[in-house]
């Protein structure tokens, strides 16, 4: 299945390299290492879908070989889930491409107020709200992949825990006085072994849900060290007050005044 993740990291955009550099050269350190922490998580981010993305294929191969030991049910419940999985991949490498896009948007912009307004310009690095929403619903899709997968489970376990038929209780029976397990058992034992590899892949996801929560704290550390250098209104008006209070010196006279005649 194809995706659209990329497999350059951001760091290597051209705009968000040379705001990395401008952040260096003028020993913004905090700023510098909370944009860094962003973008490493990013790019964290994306080699988890990378793999999970690749994993795809041996967790069809390997459920089509438990394929036998599971009911028809469970069969059509397991296939559901790979076609949900299979959609959230791809959505989730569409989220992440936006998410990119609009870091490299911000980066772009703020190199621009800096060659504009000389260092102030950083401030543009508090209007992240288009990567903020970006992040917050990459959060939500991973968080709800993950739960779809571990519900449909669930329904699947609970299936396999089904008492199967009368007669099934009745060689059950004769199987328990000759001192063998239960088929019953054997069934439930049989299903959990089918659900591991999706097992991994909700892991995979909740994994992934957490790295967006950092990227989610490592955006809000940024915008408050750049708010912090943004000027108050207050103290704007301070300034502002006490330029049009400041005394003017008086007009001097082009010629002196001549005396009326008498």
């Amino acid at each position: 299945m194809a995706t659209t993740v990329s497999p350059h990291p951001l760091t290597e955009n051209t705009d968000v390299a040379a705001l990395l550099r401008y952040l260096s050269h003028q020993q913004q350190k905090q700023t510098y290492a909370d944009f860094s922490e962003l973008l490493h998580t990013v790019t964290a981010l994306e080699d988890q879908l990378r793999r999970t993305t690749a994993e795809l294929g041996t967790v069809k191969k390997e459920l089509r070989v438990m394929r036998g030991n599971l009911s028809p049910a469970q069969r059509a419940s397991g296939e559901s889930l790979l076609k949900t999985l299979e959609n959230a991949i791809r959505q989730s490498a569409e989220l992440l491409q936006n998410l990119k896009s609009r870091i490299v948007q911000t980066a772009k912009s703020t190199l621009e107020n800096v060659r504009q307004t000389g260092i102030s310009g950083l401030n543009g690095l508090t209007n992240l709200f288009g990567v903020r929403k970006a992040l917050r619903g990459l959060k939500a899709h991973m968080s709800w992949t993950a739960s779809t997968l571990e519900t449909g489970m669930a329904r699947i376990e609970a299936a396999g825990k089904e008492l199967r038929s009368t007669g099934e209780h009745l060689r059950n029976i004769g199987r328990a006085l000759t001192g063998k397990e239960p088929l019953e058992a054997q069934a439930v034992e049989r299903t959990k072994t089918a659900l591991v590899p999706l097992r991994g892949m909700a892991a995979a996801f909740r994994k992934m849900e957490a790295q967006t929560g950092r990227a989610l704290g490592s955006l809000e550390k940024l915008e408050r060290a750049a708010e912090m250098k943004k000027p108050s209104i207050r103290e704007t008006l301070k300034k502002l007050e006490a330029k049009q209070a400041a005394p003017k010196a008086p007009a001097r006279e082009n010629a002196p005044r001549k005396e009326a005649a008498l």
